[in-house]
């Protein structure tokens, strides 16, 4: 495809590695041909990048292929998936997953990503339902420091919510930001 028909959130393949385009912007300096300078985004390294494209230049768009496949656990630096329909098992290092971990729920079926058969990440929901395992009492009045208080969810990780969540409640929580929303 042309630079000038790329969009935000496209995957191309640049310098042989996958990116995925995070900003763009076109320009056109008078006389000539415009430009696209893009932020991309390595998928594999996560390392990003400021190009210029010449808008008649072309880029190779990378077809990804997606995959649903079931947590199991995590071992280590291992984080372990079964795809439900071969039941095969499929490991892969946690740093893939980067801070979604703590989101990761065992039984639970999550999107994982795939490029030339290797897995490059996971798609979480944007919220998730986590139950509280380990929760602070509440000290009646205390509501000087904004009237919060932090639990532990099965999980392990933590969080600051409201004073009136306590153990066993189930919590929904933005995977994006790692904040409270609500109860169910």
């Amino acid at each position: 495809m042309k630079a000038s028909n790329i969009k935000k959130g496209t995957m191309i393949l640049f310098r042989g590695e996958p990116h995925l385009v995070l900003e763009k912007d076109f320009f056109n300096l008078g006389r000539g041909r415009g430009h696209l300078r893009a932020k991309l985004k390595n998928v594999r390294s996560g390392a990003t990048i400021r190009f210029t494209f010449n808008s008649v230049e072309s880029v190779e768009e990378v077809v990804f292929q997606n995959r649903q496949l079931q947590y199991l656990y995590q071992s280590g630096s291992e984080l372990y998936f079964m795809d439900p329909k071969t039941f095969e098992q499929i490991s892969f290092p946690k740093d893939l997953a980067a801070d979604k971990t703590h989101f990761l729920k065992e039984g639970e079926l999550y999107m994982v990503t795939f490029y030339e058969e290797k897995p490059l990440g996971i798609k979480l929901p944007p919220k998730v339902t986590l139950t509280v395992t380990q929760a602070e009492e509440a000290v009646k009045g205390d509501t000087v420091t904004g009237a919060t208080k932090t639990v532990t969810l099965e999980t392990g990780f933590k969080l600051r919510t409201p004073l009136f969540i306590k153990l066993g409640d189930k919590l929904i929580i933005n995977t994006e930001t790692g904040e409270y929303v609500g109860r169910v």
